[in-house]
Formats: C-alpha cells, structure tokens, sequence
C-alpha cells in the first residue's frame, strides 16, 4: 500500500528481531499509532511532445512509487510511442515502468518514426485449370508488412466469389482481393506501390488491392529459359539464377554461371507462374515474375551495390542522385534503381545515410561492398 506523510497509521506488535537477527514472537500484545509528518505532495504530468490528446496529471508525496501510465496519446503522423522522458533526469521510462517521486516532474511523450514502405508485393500461385482457390499469399517481406486474402471471384458479371471446392477453368479470368497489412514499426502511405507477383494491383480502398489472373491449361509439359545476363565487378564471380513457384519460398531451379556478358539456360521447367531472381557478390539482386507456358528468353542486367543510375559503376553521379531523390527534386522512381541506392538502414527508403553511404564509397572513404 501507500504510505502518505501526515497521515495516522495504527500497528501492533507481534514480535521483534534480536542482537543475533533472530525473530522472536512477542508475548504481549502492544498496539499504538504513529503520525508521519514532513513529505510534501506533487504533480506528476504529462505532455504529447506533437501528438494529442490529454493524460491528467497525478498527485502523489515524496518518495512515493508509481506505475507510468500506458500512453493514450494520439501519435504523430507515422510514429508511434517510444517512452516517457522524466525532466527531472531526463531518461527515458518505458509505460508501466516504476518511478520514484521526487518533486513536481512532467513526463514527454518520445516518438519514434516508422520506416515507409515503398513497395509491397505479394507473391501468389497462379490459377490452374482444376485448382481450388486455397492458395496463400506471401508478403515479400514478411518483416515489413503481411498479405491476408480476402476472397476470389470468377471475373466475368456478376462476378460470383469462388468457395474452396470451386476449381478453376482454363482461359477464364479470375480475380484475387489481397489486403495489406504494415508490421509495428513500418507504414504504407499514398506512394506506397502495390503488388501482386511483381505488377501493379488496382487499389480498392482500405488497403486493399485487386488483381485479375487467367487460368490455365494443367500441364506436366516442360519448358526451357534462357538469355543474356549482364553483370559488373569481378567477372570471375559466379552468378546464380533461381526459380521458385509463385507463392512459394522454396526454389525449384537454379543454375550458376561466371562472366559480366554470359548466356544462360535452363531447361525442364515446368508451366506455371515463377519469381525469377539473379544474383551476384557485391550486386544488387534483380527479381520479377515470368510465365512459364513455353520456352522463353529473359535478359537480365543486375548492377553494383550503390549504383544509382544502373550504368555498372559507383561514383558521384549516384550519390547526386540519391541526394537529389532526399531532397525530392528527382526522385528515383525505378524500382531496381530505388533497391541499388538503398544501401543504409532502415530498408524501404533513400535517406541521407544512403546519400552519404555511396558518397564515402566513391571518394575510397569507405566501401559499399565486402572483399
């Protein structure tokens, strides 16, 4: 319980400690009061520090111990509450945290930015003929935000929602509604780019996006892909190119080859809907979605970590560049470029550490990429 200065408090004895820190139990029973004089009584506020909303303050004595409160302010546009910050020591509590009462103290309420989401796509099987619509999404980065399906409808009016034993029917269009959740600590905003298997997805409002799939024929046919992959660096080092279902984290094929301007192939491949992604020391990985219903040719140019403007090197124009995209006067709307000036924390954005990351790494201050 609290014990409050000038009030009276009433005891009785049931025994004392001895000169050998034994406890023994008294034999006669000795009651009384004591007056505690002396403390003094304050406030203890708090303030919203750019949110709002209101706390009342709290009275407590000197010495007294409480429980900081849960913050019910409403936070700053894309923050969220970090802790309490005592202006009578100036660090920082933690809500539910216990605080000693010294005299009058305000409590500020401390922010902490959420990390902008720039792209959020989601990885789906397509539709097979005979297939039931009991596939997952998958969030591409499942630490930033999660994809939930909300339902599938035939695309044709009036457009009825599929159950789970409906099966898909070759060369009709189907529609998938995926909703998009942001993890704590990141947001979505009006910029943020959705996507389902790598393309757009049409907004429906609420976070929540559409995307329109034909389904087709079932085949156990296999296909072979093959190209011109382009790399920079080390042309020694060698470069994987993997396959993986749509939906699915597991890659199904790969293949490794050496050399900036190389030709690949692959073959047996079966049909389907794959996220393709090509690799490299020191590169940033390309990925994207490709259609597998026959043999196919994908050139890929994947570029040096911090290379802005994708010509295969990292001087002073990239770092102009991501200075530029900082201060949004030209700002880097490719999505493989965004992802090679990207070099600092927190992942998603082009901030000054990343400006200033390729700018020390084209002045030899220190380097972008390992030995």
């Amino acid at each position: 319980m609290d014990i409050y200065p000038d009030d009276v408090y009433y005891f009785s004895l049931t025994g004392f400690v001895g000169s050998s820190g034994a406890y023994h139990e008294s034999s006669d029973e000795i009651k009384g009061s004591i007056l505690l004089a002396g403390g003094s009584l304050h406030t203890v506020s708090f303030l919203p520090n750019g949110g709002t909303g209101s706390i009342e303050p709290i009275k407590k004595y000197t010495n007294s111990l409480m429980l900081l409160p849960e913050c019910s302010f409403t936070p700053p546009a894309h923050c969220e509450f970090e802790g309490w910050k005592s202006s009578e020591n100036g660090n920082v509590y933690q809500a539910k945290s216990s605080y000693t009462v010294k005299g009058d103290t305000v409590f500020t309420a401390q922010w902490k930015q959420k990390t902008w989401i720039a792209y959020a796509d989601c990885l789906l099987d397509a539709p097979v003929a005979g297939q039931t619509p009991d596939m997952t999404p998958t969030a591409a980065l499942p630490d930033s935000y999660n994809a939930i399906l909300n339902r599938w409808y035939l695309w044709e009016s009036p457009y009825p929602e599929l159950s789970s034993t409906d099966k898909f029917v070759a060369g009709k269009k189907y529609a998938v509604r995926v909703k998009f959740t942001a993890n704590n600590g990141y947001y979505f905003d009006t910029d943020t780019e959705y996507l389902v298997n790598g393309d757009t997805a049409q907004f429906l409002g609420g976070n929540e996006y559409e995307y329109v799939f034909t389904a087709s024929e079932a085949s156990e046919e296999s296909y072979a892909l093959s190209g011109i992959i382009t790399s920079y660096l080390d042309e020694n080092e060698e470069i994987t190119v993997r396959l993986r279902k749509s939906g699915s984290w597991a890659y199904t094929y790969s293949a490794t080859f050496t050399g900036n301007q190389t030709a690949y192939s692959m073959s047996n491949i079966k049909s389907g809907v794959y996220i393709y992604s090509v690799v490299k020391k020191n590169h940033v990985l390309r990925s994207g979605s490709i259609t597998i219903n026959g043999d196919k040719s994908l050139d890929v140019k994947i570029c040096p970590i911090g290379d802005a403007d994708n010509n295969g090197r990292v001087n002073s124009a990239d770092a102009k560049a991501a200075f530029r995209h900082v201060n949004e006067q030209a700002v880097i709307e490719d999505t493989y470029r965004f992802y090679c000036a990207d070099v600092a924390k927190p992942e998603g954005i082009i901030n000054s550490a990343d400006a200033k990351a390729i700018f020390q790494h084209a002045n030899n201050q220190k380097t972008l990429w390992t030995e």
